[in-house]
């Protein structure tokens, strides 16, 4: 995975700004392991700058899309147990099947 053009990929500032975030929020995040997925372009260098594929945060953002309030609450539980890959429709279809339970005729 390389960064390809200077369109592809966003400094810290440009990423948090772009998620409505400040700066050291997004820097705070990476320490936890949370925000968009990130590249240190040499991972032995502490001055090695960090950017963000624009692929990325458009991935970590429709991650956390919602349209419902019912919606986002369901999405923070599903990412809080560790299951960021499902979007906010499998989550809430997931949801759904897990609530039926069979009808006793």
């Amino acid at each position: 995975m390389s960064l390809r053009t200077k369109e592809d990929v966003r400094t810290n500032a440009e990423t948090a700004c772009h998620i409505g975030i400040k700066p050291n929020t997004l820097e705070i995040w990476r320490t936890k392991g949370k925000g968009p997925k990130w590249v240190k372009a040499d991972p032995e260098s502490p001055r090695s700058p960090i950017r963000y594929r624009v692929a990325d945060i458009e991935a970590w953002m429709n991650e956390r899309t919602c349209r419902s309030t019912s919606q986002y609450k369901q999405i923070s539980e599903a990412l809080e147990s560790d299951a960021p890959d499902l979007n906010a429709a499998q989550i809430t279809a997931s949801r759904r099947k897990k609530k039926r339970t069979p009808v006793l005729a």
